[in-house]
């Protein structure tokens, strides 16, 4: 399965926000072992589960795909960076 780039997001906003896995997890309605999963890259928010998360952090859900968006495109950049070194 490929890692996603935005689970480091969702930990940092977490962290950030005082909230503890468990609690996150019950909001989301999901085992917080799929959370820990998620925010390690290694599973994938569903849209609702995203805009879940985005209430809970008291930001605009739009703001948080930005964010996602933006995580992921500095990814690319270091793992095309990376390949290119290996070169």
């Amino acid at each position: 399965m490929a890692k996603n780039s935005y689970g480091s997001a969702i930990a940092s906003l977490r962290a950030k926000q005082g909230v503890s896995e468990k609690t996150l997890a019950d909001i989301l309605l999901i085992p917080p072992e799929r959370l820990l999963k998620i925010e390690s890259g290694e599973g994938n928010l569903s849209t609702m589960e995203i805009r879940l998360a985005a209430e809970v952090f008291g930001i605009d859900p739009d703001a948080l795909e930005t964010e996602i968006q933006r995580l992921m495109a500095d990814d690319d950049v270091r793992s095309e960076k990376r390949r290119v070194g290996k070169e």
